[in-house]
C-alpha cells in the first residue's frame, strides 16, 4: 500500500534577533532569509520547503517553513504590519514552532512563574496558545553554548507553565543540519509527526523556497542595509523593486532595478557612501547572495531616494511587510 503523501505547515514565530531565520536557513541548507545581528532584519513573512524522503528514499513529505517578523509590540507602521503577517501565518499552520534563546526563555518563564508578565510580546505568545488549535513546539537555541546543566532546570520550569507545548528542543542551528550536535534532524522528526496527509504536494520536488525575484531582492538588499551599515542606519530606510526583466535573447540573467528609500537626505548619503563606495558594496553582496540562494546570477541596479512619509511611500509602492 502506497504511503500518503504528507505535508506540514509550520509557522517559526519568536522575538525578534530569536534565530528564526537562522533555523530556516539550517533546515533549508540554503541562505534564503536575511540574517543580521540587527533586530527585524526580517520584515516579511519569507516561505522554504523541506522534502522529506522515507528510508527506501522515496519523497515522502515536505514542510512548507514560513520565517515569520520577530514580534515586537512598538507604534510604528512596521511593526503593525509585521504582527498582521505574523497573525495570518498562525491562522494557516499545522504546527507552530516558537523559537526562543535560553537567556529570553529563562527572563519569560520567570515572568510567567510571577504572573504579572506586563509583556506585550510574552503575552502574545501565551495567548495565541490558547486561541489556535494546533500543536506548539519550543525550540531553544544556541544549545551549544549554552551549558548543558542549565539545560535541564529551564525545561523543567517550562513544561508546566506552557501546557500546550507538546515539545521541547534544544538545537543549535548555527552548526548545519549536517551536524548532529545540532539536533536539527529532531526537529524535523517532531515535524513528520505533525504532517496532515494530501493528495497531492503543494510544491513540486525540486522546490526550496516560495519567493519570486522581487520578494528575495527586497530581503537581500535589506540585509545589506543592515550588515553594512551597522549603527549608521536606523529603521528609516526599506527597499522597493521597481522593475524586472526576465532573460531573453542574448541576455542571460534577469535584470533588476531596485530603489533603497530613506526618510531623510543624510541618510541617502550614509546609503551612498564616499564617491558610491557603500552603495556598491551593498549591490555586490546582495548580487553574491543572490547567486548562494538562487544558484542564478543577477543584474542589478540600485538607486537610493528620499521620500516624504515613507511609511505611506512603501504602502502606495504595494511593497509587502
Amino acid at each position: 500500500m502506497k504511503v500518503p503523501f504528507r505535508v506540514c505547515r509550520v509557522a517559526l514565530v519568536g522575538r525578534p534577533n530569536a534565530g528564526k531565520s537562522t533555523l530556516l536557513n539550517a533546515l533549508l541548507e540554503c541562505p534564503i532569509s536575511a540574517v543580521s545581528s540587527k533586530p527585524q532584519t526580517t520584515r516579511s513573512t519569507i516561505r522554504g520547503v523541506v522534502q522529506r524522503y522515507d528510508e527506501n528514499n522515496q519523497w515522502s513529505g515536505q514542510h512548507v517553513l514560513m520565517d515569520t517578523p520577530g514580534v515586537n509590540f512598538t507604534k510604528g507602521f512596521l511593526d503593525r504590519n509585521m504582527f498582521a503577517a505574523i497573525e495570518e501565518s498562525l491562522s494557516q499552520v499545522d504546527l507552530v514552532v516558537w523559537v526562543s534563546d535560553p537567556k529570553a526563555l529563562r527572563k519569560d518563564l520567570s515572568s510567567l512563574q510571577s504572573g504579572l508578565s506586563g509583556d506585550r510580546e510574552l503575552d502574545f505568545f501565551v495567548s495565541q496558545m490558547s486561541k489556535l488549535s494546533c500543536p506548539w513546539i519550543l525550540a531553544i537555541t544556541k544549545a551549544d553554548v549554552f551549558p548543558k546543566a542549565e539545560f535541564l532546570p529551564l525545561l523543567e520550569t517550562a513544561a508546566p507553565l506552557l501546557p500546550r507545548v507538546s515539545a521541547i528542543v534544544p538545537i543549535a542551528a548555527a552548526l548545519g543540519l549536517s551536524n548532529p550536535d545540532a539536533n536539527l534532524t529532531g526537529l524535523l522528526s517532531l515535524m513528520d509527526s505533525h504532517g496532515v496527509a494530501v493528495d497531492e504536494p503543494l510544491f513540486d520536488e525540486p522546490v526550496t523556497a516560495d519567493c519570486d525575484v522581487e520578494a528575495i531582492v527586497q530581503n537581500l538588499v535589506r540585509e545589506q542595509l543592515f550588515v553594512q551599515l551597522y549603527d549608521e542606519l536606523p529603521y528609516q530606510a526599506d527597499c522597493v523593486v521597481l522593475r524586472t526583466v526576465a532573460p531573453q535573447g542574448q541576455k542571460k540573467k534577469v535584470e533588476v532595478d531596485a530603489q533603497i528609500v530613506v526618510a531623510r537626505e543624510n541618510l541617502k548619503r550614509i546609503v551612498v557612501g564616499q564617491g558610491g563606495s557603500k552603495i556598491k558594496k551593498i549591490g555586490s553582496e546582495a548580487r553574491r547572495r543572490y547567486q548562494d540562494v538562487t544558484g542564478q546570477d543577477i543584474v542589478l541596479h540600485l538607486m537610493v531616494k528620499v521620500v516624504d512619509r515613507l511609511e505611506s511611500f512603501v504602502t502606495e509602492r504595494r511593497y509587502v511587510l
